[in-house]
């Protein structure tokens, strides 16, 4: 893949989804400015929430390690992504009380004592950012594997290209907020969906000799275990049965068309976009590392590079659609991340005595507010593209070894979370501090090398849930809500 085919989907990308979001659909004065503009006046319709649920799995991150699971240990990468995928459906037993808030720490704060809101928004926030400077790192590796370093001297050209991505990201977001933006995310996924397709179909041709199959001699089970490890595998597991309850990008999603479906319509959503992700990045991902097994030197970075590179020469037009997919991968995800963060920063921390609803009624004022929301977003993308690139040189870990390490903000929060939507409620603020002591606990074991960091997610989580139980347990005015 050349420099110049990566600029122009660069600037394609970039021109498409500006326009989709100067075409937006416009509210009329009714509608409270923040309300529309991060939420869409809750108003967004079925097959938009239900692509934005599945476009944030749907990342460069999650094709990348699909592809390079499957391509160590088969299709037992399938494992994870199942738990993935059951994570939508668990989650979508409690839909009710998800489309009953705003959002996640508006709903926490509720229930629990108000000054948990705040503070389980920053864990958030952090978490959002941690996760676009992954996704970033991430890009980053795969285009510096195929596209040649040039004359550059602060940074090399994949390094530029990918944040290229990132900012092209921001700028069409600042330009059009949730509803601009699920309708670049349906373009997006038909992009991504057509990309990868047609990658799968070119390996499976060219590297599949006469006679031979790729599914004869495929991983069995103690192999897996011993590439994952224990640790690493059952971290894997809970992480994935539980991202989506911690997820503030799938509350969002949820909320933003409540008032267009019924709550089984939303229940339903969330099914199916579980079975979706499982599909892709599982199945598509899966495939594309068992086709990619008889390559060398595939390792957790570099999966996607080597699919390519196996292909060499490719087509200008086939190499223009496979960086459009990988782009869009991340620009799905990262936009997602972006509107949930301003919302976040501005509902749950700047203005947390005030719903949205009261902030909005003040018409120029909001406004106003609506300027920090965009500015909020540069700032964002580049403290978490700085910050992750500083943690991984910082601890050494391996490309998603990080992994552990920025999910800790996230999972702190599960034992609240999970409680809330059991019903669960206890005004003492002693639950304030969960998500503190339990990300205490995840730092813990990240000090203690890549060794014990592979437990981090899981200690965590389960640090949060329990102690989460036992204060309830303790208050006297626990109730069991319906």
């Amino acid at each position: 893949m050349s420099w110049t085919i990566a600029m122009y989907g660069l600037v394609f990308l970039t021109v498409a989804f500006a326009i989709t979001s100067l075409m937006r659909k416009r509210k009329d004065a009714t509608t409270g400015p923040l309300r529309e503009y991060l939420l869409a006046a809750n108003e967004l319709p079925r097959l938009r929430v239900l692509n934005l649920l599945w476009a944030a799995s749907f990342s460069v991150n999650g094709m990348l390690y699909q592809t390079y699971l499957g391509y160590k240990i088969g299709f037992w990468a399938l494992l994870t992504q199942a738990a993935w995928a059951l994570s939508f459906y668990w989650l979508s037993r409690y839909t009710e009380r998800i489309r009953s808030s705003d959002g996640l720490h508006g709903a926490l704060g509720a229930k629990f004592h108000p000054s948990l809101k705040p503070i389980a928004a920053v864990f958030s926030i952090l978490s959002a950012m941690a996760l676009i400077g992954w996704e970033f790192n991430v890009l980053q590796s795969t285009f510096r594997g195929l596209i040649p370093s040039g004359p550059t001297k602060s940074m090399d050209q994949g390094s530029l290209i990918a944040l290229g991505i990132v900012f092209s990201c921001v700028f069409y977001t600042i330009l059009g907020g949730m509803r601009a933006n699920a309708l670049a995310d349906i373009i997006q996924s038909f992009l991504k969906v057509l990309g990868f397709s047609l990658l799968l179909i070119l390996l499976y041709v060219n590297l599949t000799k006469p006679g031979a199959s790729h599914f004869e001699k495929l991983p069995d089970f103690d192999q897996a275990i011993a590439v994952l490890t224990l640790g690493g595998l059952l971290t894997n597991l809970a992480f994935s049965l539980t991202w989506q309850f911690v997820d503030m990008s799938t509350w969002q999603s949820v909320v933003s068309g409540k008032a267009s479906a019924t709550t089984s319509q939303s229940a339903k959503d969330l099914r199916r976009a579980g079975f979706m992700t499982f599909v892709a990045p599982g199945v598509l991902g899966t495939l594309l590392g068992i086709f990619l097994m008889p390559t060398a030197g595939v390792d957790e970075g570099n999966g996607l590079a080597k699919a390519i590179e196996a292909l060499q020469p490719l087509g200008a037009v086939t190499s223009f659609l496979i960086f459009l997919a990988i782009a869009s991968c991340a620009m799905s995800m990262i936009d997602g991340l972006l509107l949930v963060s301003g919302f976040t920063l501005i509902v749950d921390v700047f203005y947390r005595k005030k719903t949205l609803t009261e902030i909005d009624s003040d018409r120029d004022s909001a406004f106003k507010i609506l300027g920090i929301v965009r500015l909020a977003f540069v700032v964002l993308a580049a403290f978490g593209v700085a910050g992750v690139s500083t943690i991984m040189r910082s601890l050494g870990l391996a490309e998603f070894m990080i992994l552990y390490v920025i999910v800790v903000p996230a999972l702190a929060l599960f034992g609240p979370v999970f409680l809330m939507l059991l019903g669960k409620t206890s005004r003492s603020r002693s639950v304030t501090f969960v998500p503190v002591f339990a990300a205490l606990v995840g730092v813990s074991f990240i000090a203690g090398g890549e060794k014990y960091a592979q437990w981090a997610g899981t200690a965590t989580l389960l640090f949060s849930l329990i102690l989460t139980y036992l204060i309830c347990l303790k208050g006297s005015d626990i109730s069991n809500q319906t």
